[in-house]
């Protein structure tokens, strides 16, 4: 539900970081690009792709996300328009 337009609140993205924070995913699956324009990916340059590509206009502001991302996670796999993140975090 974060990228539902006129839905998604500072709120929701808190307790979303809050919630990989606590639950510390060890992958993270990013096939955005396989659904084209509608949701963005986590990485910054697929995203300026994906933004070149006509990607939504009216998606909230998803930056913490994008920061817990580069912070803890990287690619280590890519199959086809699929990123595969593994994460890791300081004790």
């Amino acid at each position: 539900p974060l990228i539902l337009p006129d839905y998604t609140s500072e709120q929701q993205i808190e307790e979303t970081i809050a919630d990989l924070a606590t639950n510390k995913p060890t992958l993270i699956v990013d096939n955005t690009m396989v659904d084209g324009t509608r949701i963005p990916p986590l990485d910054p340059a697929r995203r300026q792709e994906w933004w070149a590509m006509g990607g939504r206009r009216d998606v909230f502001d998803l930056d913490p996300i994008y920061d817990f991302v580069a912070d803890h996670c990287a690619i280590v796999e890519e199959i086809g328009d699929t990123a595969i993140y593994a994460c890791t975090y300081d004790e």
